[in-house]
């Protein structure tokens, strides 16, 4: 269960590292949203680090969470908390940015 938890979340945190890489995007739009992407690891980074610990800690904790559903509810509250204070960082990154993409077009957009 713990494998399969901690594989799952691995898998989705290098899809959002990656997914600008794709093809829909310009070298422009690749640009803006690696600054963005790295101005929002900042402060994600250890939450990704706190949910990693919490998926091996529930995992391993038999008294709190003796079956597996337990387990996987305590995991999906976890996941739902990190969620809330994520958009918080969202919101610090959006913040922190502070004109560095002026000038700069998204989607035709100029930012």
């Amino acid at each position: 269960m713990e494998k399969r938890n901690l594989l799952c979340f691995n898998e989705t945190i290098e899809k959002f590292n990656a997914y600008h890489y794709g093809p829909e995007y310009s070298a422009e739009e690749r640009e803006i949203l690696e600054i963005v992407i790295q101005r929002f690891n900042i402060w994600q980074s250890h939450r990704q680090r706190f949910l990693e610990e919490q998926i091996i800690d529930i995992c391993n904790n038999s008294m709190m969470y003796p079956t597996c559903e337990r387990k996987q509810i305590a995991i999906f509250d976890i996941y739902m908390a990190v969620f809330a204070m994520t958009l918080n960082d969202a919101m610090k990154t959006i913040e922190s940015i502070n004109g560095e993409l002026d000038g700069k077009s998204f989607r035709g957009q100029i930012i």
